[in-house]
């Protein structure tokens, strides 16, 4: 009788005992409304790295655009202060009157230089003799460290409206054509008068720096 009532009791302290959770269920799984907000945080992340991304490369690009300008402004600066200093110098030499007799001819064997002054003057020499040639345009494309080619045809002379190449001189190296013209042309220039100006002008001309 004394073990029927010992196990009664027992079967009740198991019955009031509550259940041990299975661990497997310790960590319930998200509910739907926060699984979803889980999802739809994700491209929200993404979306902000791209942001980010396309925030830094923007920053880029204007950085480079800011540089690029000042190479530019830093340019053209350079180009007003040359010509300022180029007119400068004209002027000084009307002034001085360093000009001498204008012909519309030079012969070949007058001249063995040609100094590019600008894209509007060339500078003639041999020896202690210098000829200004003022172009009759301004030549499109022609810069200071170009060279001159002359195409000759069968005449002694360089005239006035006579045409006169210009070209970088690694050009030079692609030949010429049938009519012996250069095969690259940076240049076409159509040339003036020629004025005859003293030495000591034209190598100012000459040394004047960009």
């Amino acid at each position: 009788m004394r073990h029927i009532e010992i196990a009664l009791f027992l079967a009740a302290m198991v019955a009031a005992t509550p259940l041990l959770a299975d661990p497997a269920e310790a960590d319930p799984a998200p509910t739907a409304p926060a699984a979803a907000q889980s999802a739809a945080d994700e491209p929200a992340a993404a979306e902000g790295k791209d942001a980010e991304s396309e925030d830094a490369e923007s920053k880029d690009a204007e950085d480079k655009d800011s540089e690029d300008k000042d190479s530019e402004d830093k340019d053209a600066d350079a180009q007003q202060s040359f010509e300022e200093r180029l007119d400068a110098l004209l002027s000084q030499g009307q002034v001085e009157n360093v000009y001498g007799e204008t012909q519309n001819c030079l012969f070949h064997r007058q001249y063995r230089d040609i100094t590019i002054i600008n894209d509007n003057m060339l500078l003639f020499s041999k020896g202690d003799k210098y000829w200004l040639n003022t172009l009759k345009h301004e030549c499109l494309g022609l810069k200071r460290d170009m060279v001159i080619n002359i195409v000759l045809k069968g005449v002694s002379s360089l005239c006035r409206n006579d045409q006169v190449f210009a070209n970088r001189r690694y050009d030079i190296d692609q030949g010429v054509t049938h009519s012996g013209r250069p095969a690259v042309v940076r240049a076409t220039c159509i040339l003036g008068d020629f004025q005859r100006v003293d030495p000591t002008f034209a190598k100012s001309l000459e040394s004047l720096e960009r």
